[in-house]
This record gives structure tokens, sequence and C-alpha cells, in this order.
């Protein structure tokens, strides 16, 4: 959410891909049902509203609002996702992580990036070694 957020503000974030790190082998190319109602969000990087698509949000709790927005889909229980990338913010004023994800249930444009962040979606292992999806929204698929 803190991405988004700076994103409609007007900064424009700068990325590290993480993906190979050891801590995120447990979610990176797994694919995960979704296990609640979820929005995912059509947004531009600028506040006029008919300029193009930059990037899609993903968000499970919580909703965005703002000329930013440009659309929005529901994503229905079971909805299918993949992680395929793990970006670090090199340029946030706090550390952001946030997953580049694809999503199996809707007609997309593939070259425009999703964004799923990492705050809420994800829950250390008891070892605290590992991130995991959380549970109590996502449900890996084997």
């Amino acid at each position: 959410m803190i991405i988004v957020t700076l994103l409609l503000s007007g900064c424009n974030a700068k990325y590290k891909d993480i993906s190979n790190d050891k801590k995120y082998s447990k979610v990176i190319e797994k694919t995960f049902e979704i296990q609640v109602p979820t929005k995912l969000y059509e947004l531009t990087k600028t506040s006029t509203p008919l300029d193009s698509l930059d990037f899609y949000s993903l968000m499970i709790n919580g909703s965005l609002g703002g000329p930013e927005i440009i659309g929005k889909h529901e994503l229905n229980i079971k909805s299918k996702i993949k992680i395929i990338q793990v970006m670090y913010c090199t340029n946030c004023f706090s550390e952001y992580i946030e997953f580049r994800i694809e999503v199996f249930s809707q007609k997309l444009k593939k070259e425009i990036p999703i964004s799923l962040s990492t705050h809420i979606s994800t829950v250390l292992s008891n070892d605290k070694q590992y991130v995991l999806m959380n549970p109590r929204y996502f449900k890996e698929v084997k």
C-alpha cells in the first residue's frame, strides 16, 4: 500500500530484483488461490484519469480512491495468482517489498506489471527464515 501511495503522489520508485534471496524461495514461482474477495486496480502514475495504464495493484484488504484509478476488477475466491518476482524499493522512505504477480483469472494487458504488497499478504515461517503467503488470504496450488 505504501508504494501505491508513493507512486500516486508522484514518487518515481526504483526497484531491485531480490527474487533469488533464499527467504523468498517458498513463494517465488509458486501459484496460489485467493481465499477472500479481492480488488485489482488499474492505475496511472499521473492524476489525469484519461492517461495510459501504468500498472495494476492487487489489494487484499482495503481500497483505493482518487483520479489515478482508471479501472477496477473484482477477483473472486479461488482466483489464481503466481508470484513471478520479488522487488525491493531502493528509494522508498521505509523498507518496501512487493511481489510482481501474474493473475490467471482476468484478461489483463500482459506487458503491464501487477504488484502485490508483501505487507499484509505474507507471514514469516516459524523459524523466521522464510517468507510465506498469509494462509488467511492465500492457499498454495500444487
